[in-house]
């Protein structure tokens, strides 16, 4: 038998400093192809290395500049095109000048005009919006300095339908002046709908075109529903409770396509950059100090910069920048997809057929949500049992998620184990309902009935209150929510001092639930590594609960620390297991999540400037596994333990900035054994890492980062908070020891 190699092919862009070097370049490529050994600076050995990698190389051509959207559309036939231009960063801020004067220089010799101010995003691109002909983009498409040129992004909106009925509402209950708030990025919000009034704290129009910072579009008023009250159809569920929990900061940065049928879409300015907008409303409220508000959420994405194996997306950089200097939690939707109809043979196969598309490349997430240092969050559907149906059919009703499931539009992550760090990320990390599709009986999806989907706030309040939706744009404001919770919960045990974006994440997703559902779903006769790939890609690491974020019990006990850490160093957090942990029947479960930002730069296929790593270690003493760590060499993390030691190590987490660990059993001696160090049985450890990457700007400054650790037992009789509490106070100075 053959074995067959699995081969690679990457498309590299190379940007050169100046012609000079261009042309060096492939002045060298020549010298290659003739083999002379004493052409220029390079050996032939470094040539052949270099060179005998690549099938091709040639300049970037008009149709390589050409973005999705303009491709797809074509370009306008009447009146004056409105255009998005991607630059090249030439990389100081000098030479920055010096192309954005050249750049406008073009524009206005072909008779445009550059209305959106030319920003850089990190070292990599600078971007513009320009008006002009159809001359001008021609010449534009073959302008060196260009990257990428494209019609300005529009928001595809959910088909909705109006609630069937208006249920009576109680009087929404006031929240504190310095009650949780969050901000909504969005298309506006109607603040006189009643189940909104005196939730909006600040409200601005950022430009969007409209001058009003009300919602003519409908989609920032779904979403502000559900930030403002978490899950609607338990608000509905449970008798109409309605309790908002969350305020409102209304950041208006859309406005409606009047020129869609059914008003179904919502655009960008007709001035300015959607970049420029969302960057600025974010620095606005996250600065201002009035606000400082530290939760954002951004429903919003470009269908047309999918993630695949090449540089990170734009809109996600400029995140990432944006969430690490601004410390904010920033909440985006995965996107949507539009899954293909399956041939419904069985309706175990149907389904099946959707999952798999799930997890195809078709699915693959959208810019932003492949931004690293924010909280991605894709959809799950409630429910499977349609309201509508045909008593005439005789074949069972075919709906295309399972309950609990991930919803079929839901976008996943790649979370490969080799390629560049975004394709190496845990995304979505998180996931909450955004609805479920049904296949109607002349074999076209049904998004609208309302037993599938999610009730959102109706904006037209007049006619209802409530409407019908679907979408990770629905899911993603209920993780905000949860932040935005978990966010003044710590302020006020901090004595109302802020607490770092890092611990909000790490809470949250220390809260969250893989629905067994969905779990058994997406590992359906898979093996164990690639069902637990599977799941993470799709699923992440479940759905949070603000409870469990926010809150110890009895017999579930959260301990958590900040800290910062320098590349190659270690730092080692010990933790004796209570004896009622062990010696108690039943199951046990000990979870550990950290959360970091690390700085990026986006002229590097690998991106992020660090990684940090995370084991859990038992058996063994602390000053065993400092001796250990001080015969490292460099950045390895495979330390030389005594043979005693269980250590769990999930490697596929490395590259991921939010990582999630669990250990559980109903067994005993996996928590504890015989082979154990007689003085150490009981010893548990946490090893955290970080690794060098690459240099930066930043090389010099620790890392910041936070660490969450939970015991969790299932008999709720046994005591650990108590037991824990009293173990900390007495091991507080001597809880962290630092290794080399």
């Amino acid at each position: 038998m053959k074995a067959v190699r699995e081969t690679t092919t990457e498309l590299a862009t190379i940007q050169f400093r100046d012609q000079q070097a261009k042309d060096r370049f492939f002045r060298e490529i020549q010298a290659n192809r003739s083999r002379d050994p004493d052409a220029h600076c390079l050996t032939p050995r470094e040539r052949a290395v270099l060179f005998d990698a690549l099938e091709s190389v040639s300049n970037i051509g008009p149709d390589q500049r050409r973005g999705g959207r303009l491709i797809r559309e074509g370009v306008p036939v009447d009146g004056e095109l409105v255009l998005d231009v991607d630059l090249w960063h030439p990389g100081t801020a000098e030479l920055a000048r010096e192309a954005e004067a050249q750049f406008r220089a073009l524009v206005e010799r072909f008779g445009g005009r550059v209305t959106g101010m030319v920003r850089p995003i990190l070292r990599t691109l600078m971007i513009a919006r320009v008006r002009g002909s159809r001359l001008l983009l021609d010449e534009m498409l073959t302008y060196d300095r260009v990257s990428r040129i494209d019609l300005p992004p529009v928001i595809e909106m959910a088909p909705t339908t109006i609630f069937l009925h208006s249920p009576v509402m109680a009087d929404p209950v006031q929240i504190p002046n310095d009650g949780p708030v969050a901000c909504v990025v969005d298309s506006g919000i109607v603040s006189g709908h009643p189940l909104l009034r005196d939730l909006i704290v600040d409200e601005e129009d950022f430009d969007s075109g409209e001058d009003t910072p009300v919602d003519l579009a409908g989609h920032g008023t779904e979403v502000a529903g559900v930030v403002a009250y978490g899950d609607l159809r338990a608000c509905l569920e449970s008798g109409n409770s309605w309790v908002p929990k969350v305020r409102l900061i209304n950041a208006k940065v859309m406005k409606a396509d009047r020129n869609w049928p059914g008003n179904l879409r919502a655009t960008f300015a007709d001035e300015e950059r959607a970049e420029t907008q969302i960057a600025d409303a974010i620095t606005r409220f996250a600065t201002d100090p009035d606000r400082r508000c530290r939760v954002f959420n951004l429903s919003l994405g470009n269908e047309d910069f999918l993630l695949n194996r090449g540089h990170q997306l734009p809109w996600a950089m400029m995140l990432d920048d944006l969430a690490r200097k601004l410390d904010i939690v920033i909440v985006v939707a995965a996107g949507n997809a539009w899954p293909e109809i399956p041939s419904p043979s069985s309706a175990e196969d149907f389904q099946k057929a959707i999952r798999e598309q799930i997890l195809g490349d078709a699915h693959a997430l959208i810019d932003p949500a492949s931004a690293i240092n924010v909280l991605t969050v894709g959809s799950l559907a409630r429910h499977e049992v349609p309201h509508q149906r045909d008593p005439s059919e005789n074949r069972p009703d075919l709906v295309a998620s399972p309950k609990n499931g991930p919803s079929p539009f839901t976008r996943t992550g790649l979370l490969r184990s080799n390629g560049s760090g975004t394709c190496r990320t845990v995304k979505p990390e998180l996931v909450s309902f955004g609805g479920n599709y049904s296949l109607t009986t002349d074999g076209r999806w049904n998004q609208l009935d309302f037993a599938l989907a999610e009730p959102v706030l109706n904006f037209n309040h007049t006619q209802r209150l409530l409407r019908y939706s679907s979408g990770t744009s629905i899911a993603a404001p209920y993780v905000t929510h949860v932040c935005s919770i978990t966010e003044h919960r710590l302020r006020q045990l901090n004595g109302n001092q802020p607490v770092s974006a890092n611990l909000i994440r790490a809470l949250v997703a220390h809260s969250a639930i893989v629905p067994p559902e969905a779990a058994r779903w997406l590992s359906d006769g898979q093996s164990k590594s690639e069902a637990i790939n599977r799941r993470l890609r799709a699923v992440g690491y479940g759905r949070p609960d603000p409870s469990r974020s926010c809150y110890s019990t009895e017999n579930r006990v959260l301990l958590y620390a900040e800290d910062q850490i320098a590349e190659r160093r270690f730092h080692l957090y010990q933790l004796e297991m209570p004896s009622e942990f062990i010696a108690e029947g039943g199951h046990r479960l000990i979870r550990a999540t950290l959360a970091f930002d690390p700085p990026v730069r986006g002229t590097r296929l690998e991106y992020q400037s660090r990684a940090m790593t995370m084991q859990l270690i038992r058996g063994v003493s602390t000053d065993e596994i400092c001796t250990a760590l001080a015969k490292l060499d460099g950045e390895a993390t495979n330390i030389a333990l005594p043979a005693r030691a269980k250590r769990f190590h999930p490697q596929l987490f490395e590259w991921s900035t939010l990582q999630s660990q669990i250990s559980e059993s109903t067994n005993k001696s996996n928590f504890v054994s015989p082979d154990d160090d007689a003085q150490n049985r009981q010893s548990w450890h946490l090893l955290v890492g970080c690794k060098h990457r690459f240099d930066v700007d930043e090389t010099d400054i620790p890392q910041n980062y936070a660490v969450v650790l939970s015991l969790e037992h299932s008999n709720q009789k046994v005591r650990l908070y108590q037991a824990l509490k009293i173990q900390i106070q007495v091991a507080e100075q001597v809880r962290v020891q630092r290794g080399r």
